[in-house]
């Protein structure tokens, strides 16, 4: 979050020419007027000799009528021509450098400037725009050694110092920066900005505590210094101390109730964290202060969306693209909308109208796979995503998608061609190689498909998904019990509450007959997902294990009759076990 030390290496390159700008401005003195009859002309522009006087000047006022015709390239070239008739003059290449920098030809104005600093080597207003050019065209070092100069001739350079300090900075030259700070202590900057400046350092340097120390110490200086305010809430919000960052938000608020961008951050705030309700009345305050805060709308729209309130969800994004008619997001969550009211035509009708230049264009193609999957069109579920590959094979998560959608579709060839041509652009994508592993899996290459898992984990140790999966998959296997378990449990530290996850653990201790922690376990699963067909028969399994059969018939008939399980003729069977052992005993 840029604050006061965004220096102009955080600006786009149009700002940075404005920053030139501003600095060549104030190099440049008043052209003299040249004087009548036998006066002599003083005018900087004159040199001795008559005639070539009075060719500079006239070339002057020419450049100079072109400049108010806006005729830049024209007036270029004429003072060009002045600078051959008089090299040594700095103010026509100032006049020279202002003009070649809105043209946008800065390493010709660089090289004017590289004179006029060799001819006045201590002018600082020239080594500023020295130090300002070479920072537009990326040359930090010799942006930076320009500005040393600067300070080391007049140390009462205030605006290069903090310069200074961002450069020193963005280099992790943090002890440098700090020495700037401490110099800063001689001049008229307040107390509370060299503390802010000494905050930002040192959160740069990634000493929270301390940075967080120095912010505070900033506000007691000054409590009104939003910069501080919005740094330290950022801090907060990124280090995941969100009360924290909620009071402050409310501190600023009770300075600044009208401020929508601190009242906007306060919502997303709690948007992140799910509390929908604090959200929405944060994002209506904005709305009914400014009824054309289009975020603030959208963000409305998508909690109405996953509260269930489809409809309403709906006209807000209506009316948002009434106003803006190519508002990507609105159309995408219109398109969302109509989904989940099971308008489906009219949702893909809205997914159709993002274009490839939409930052929702490939999660677009993967609703519209899945709506015609749901419509059982696959040939058309298929194509989308195949077409979309071709337009943007750098997008993984497309193979990803495509590669689970054969699969479902047990068409484990296309699933493994797809996964694979996606791991040539993406050899480093975890998600790919996992539902690689998957597949492999399903196409009874049990081996390989163990060895990618144990690839993923290796690169990615929090990998919930390949943990459970190698876990759940030695369990199933009888084998390396307590190192499945151990790998189910970093599992379910990394997603808490997951059900499937804590299913694979009551699983292990099921294969380890330790039924009555397998119970427990999976009871704790069937609270996260109740309604899981595998689950649920794990439930009977671990109560036919433990004799319990009527609890055991009595869960493998919900699965039965309510959960759709993919082989219901296995459960059949072992019920059918549970009612001939009762007979037989």
């Amino acid at each position: 979050m840029p604050g006061k030390l965004t220096s102009v290496l955080n600006l786009p390159f149009f700002l940075v020419v404005i920053v030139l700008l501003f600095f060549a401005y104030s190099c440049v003195a008043p052209v003299e007027p040249v004087k009548t009859g036998s006066e002599s002309a003083p005018g900087k522009l004159l040199p001795s000799t008559t005639s070539k006087r009075a060719e500079s000047y006239s070339l002057y006022l020419e450049a100079e009528q072109y400049l108010h015709e806006n005729r830049i390239s024209n007036a270029i070239k004429k003072l060009e021509k002045v600078r051959e008739i008089v090299p040594e003059d700095n103010f026509v290449a100032s006049e020279l450098v202002l003009l070649l920098l809105r043209q946008g030809e800065t390493d010709k104005a660089l090289k004017e400037v590289e004179k006029m600093v060799q001819r006045e080597p201590k002018n600082t207003k020239y080594l500023l725009l020295l130090g300002g050019i070479y920072s537009a065209l990326g040359k930090t070092d010799q942006a930076i050694s320009s500005y040393e100069k600067v300070v080391s001739i007049d140390p009462s350079q205030e605006k290069v110092l903090l310069l200074l300090i961002t450069y020193y900075t963005k280099g992790k030259q943090y002890d440098k920066a700090l020495q700037v700070v401490d110099k800063l202590s001689t001049h008229k900057i307040g107390k509370d900005l060299i503390s802010y400046y000494r905050a930002r350092i040192l959160l740069e340097m990634g000493k929270i505590p301390d940075a967080i120390a120095a912010y505070k110490k900033t506000l007691r200086i000054n409590p009104n210094l939003k910069e501080a305010y919005q740094d330290l809430a950022y801090v907060y919000e990124t280090k995941g101390f969100t009360t924290k960052a909620e009071k402050l938000f409310r501190r600023m608020l009770s300075k600044r109730p009208n401020d929508l961008n601190i009242r906007m951050r306060l919502g997303n705030l709690y948007f992140r964290e799910e509390k929908y309700d604090e959200a929405l009345k944060e994002y209506r305050k904005i709305v009914k202060q400014a009824p054309s805060h289009t975020n603030a709308k959208l963000k409305i729209g998508v909690i109405l969306l996953r509260q269930a309130k489809a409809k309403s969800a709906m006209e807000i994004f209506q009316s948002i693209l009434k106003a803006e008619p190519d508002n990507d997001f609105a159309t995408y969550y219109l398109g969302a909308s109509y989904e989940k009211m099971g308008q489906i035509d009219k949702a893909i009708e809205a997914f159709n109208r993002l274009s490839g230049e939409s930052a929702l264009w490939d999660e677009s193609r993967l609703r519209l796979s899945i709506l015609f999957r749901d419509k059982k069109n696959m040939k058309e579920a298929f194509r989308i995503l195949e077409d979309a590959i071709a337009k943007k094979p750098q997008l993984a998560i497309l193979y990803v998608y495509l590669g689970a959608l054969y699969e479902d579709d047990n068409k484990l060839d296309k699933a493994e061609d797809f996964l694979r041509k996606g791991l040539k652009y993406h050899p480093d994508n975890t998600e790919l190689l996992f539902r690689l592993g998957i597949v492999l899996d399903k196409r009874k290459e049990k081996e390989e498909s163990l060895k990618i898992m144990k690839e993923i984990i290796e690169r990615d140790p929090h990998h919930a998904d390949a943990l459970n999966y190698l876990g759940y998959s030695y369990a199933e296997m009888g084998i390396k019990l307590e190192e499945a378990k151990s790998l189910i449990e970093r599992a379910l530290k990394e997603r808490p509450e997951n059900g499937y996850i804590q299913d694979s653990l009551a699983w292990v201790y099921y294969k380890m007959k330790k039924y009555g922690i397998a119970l427990r376990e999976v009871k704790k699963a069937l609270k996260k997902t109740p309604n899981d067909p595998i689950i649920n028969e794990h439930l009977g399994d671990i109560y036919k294990a433990m004799g319990q059969w009527k609890k055991a018939i009595k869960a493998y008939k919900r699965v039965l009759r309510k959960l759709k399980p993919k082989n219901p003729d296995s459960i059949k069977v072992k019920i059918d076990e549970i009612e001939k052992h009762v007979k037989s005993n």
